[in-house]
């Protein structure tokens, strides 16, 4: 069983809260863990190997100027027992899962699709329809 920094078990599709670097500084991320891998590798001394596979949403830069938004690629953390398990998420962040393409972790990609739409290489939906 893995646990969070306050005795929490990390789940696969729990929300947590984790610590990443922003350029130099610290910042903390929301995320959704799509997978719990319990000491796949040795470790490194300081880790027992146990790592999460997250899906985070970026929040950083821009305030209001930039949307919130997905973020392009899982990250990887080493160290699950720094992270924290959150009871619920706001609705803005939610919404922001919800329109997860397929719901399976990834992000939409877009591709141009005639003059002004696109459409997305992964689930086939297209801009024209919305």
């Amino acid at each position: 069983m893995v646990v969070d920094r306050i005795g929490r078990e990390i789940t696969n599709g729990c929300f947590i809260a984790y610590g990443h670097l922003l350029d130099r500084s610290a910042g903390i991320r929301l995320g959704r863990v799509e997978s719990v891998n319990e000491k796949k590798n040795k470790g490194n001394g300081y880790s027992d190997g146990t790592t999460l596979t997250v899906l985070g949403i970026n929040q950083d830069w821009g305030g209001s100027a930039k949307k919130d938004h997905l973020l392009e690629k899982r990250s990887t953390l080493l160290f699950p027992d720094r992270t924290i398990v959150l009871d619920t998420l706001p609705a803005p962040i939610l919404e922001l899962f919800e329109k997860d393409c397929l719901g399976l972790g990834k992000n939409h990609k877009w591709v141009k699709h005639q003059q002004y739409y696109k459409k997305c290489t992964v689930c086939g939906r297209d801009t024209s329809r919305w």
